[in-house]
């Protein structure tokens, strides 16, 4: 949810601060990008995206300030510090409780460790993807069911979507 208001709160005060080009709404896209980047760290992609459209533009190339521009990512700093500091701080003891955590020791060579991560990609993929095709399988009429059995020969009753609305043949 932070994520999403970010994007839409970034694009509404950068298009502000290109309209008005007060300096006042590039600090505040700034600190939206910085709670979007405590969001998703590949966050500043969205905000260049915004700059570098922008300044694809004839129109609002000339209303792009250097100023403004120079603000935006020293408000993001601001905001994203102190969780950096933490970060720093405390990196190598987050480290250590997430290598324990996932099973993961310096005994096994990373070729090993990488073969294993592939082979429960390759099984959570099975998995994934054995569920339709054996219920399409089970199936002695050739229909899909979701008991596993055939349906009966008696037609059903159109179904009603949401709110009464009809479905989708």
């Amino acid at each position: 949810m932070v994520l999403t208001t970010a994007c839409v709160a970034s694009a509404y005060l950068f298009v502000k601060a290109l309209e008005t080009e007060r300096l006042v709404f590039y600090v505040l896209f700034g600190l939206v990008a910085g709670a979007g980047l405590l969001a998703k760290h590949s966050y500043p992609l969205f905000a260049l995206a915004l700059v570098l459209a922008a300044a694809s533009d004839r129109e609002w190339r000339p209303k792009l300030r250097l100023t403004g521009l120079l603000l935006v990512p020293l408000a993001a700093v601001l905001l994203y510090s102190p969780y950096a500091w933490w970060i720093v701080s405390e990196g190598l003891a987050l480290l250590s409780a997430v290598s324990k955590t996932m099973g993961m020791t310096d005994e096994a060579s990373h070729v090993l460790r990488a073969g294993e991560g592939l082979g429960k990609l390759a099984f959570g993929l099975l998995g994934f993807f054995r569920s339709p095709c054996c219920r399409s399988c089970s199936s002695s009429s050739g229909r899909v069911t979701s008991g596993g059995g055939s349906r009966s020969s008696r037609p059903s009753p159109p179904s009603r979507g949401f709110a009464g609305a009809p479905s989708w043949p």
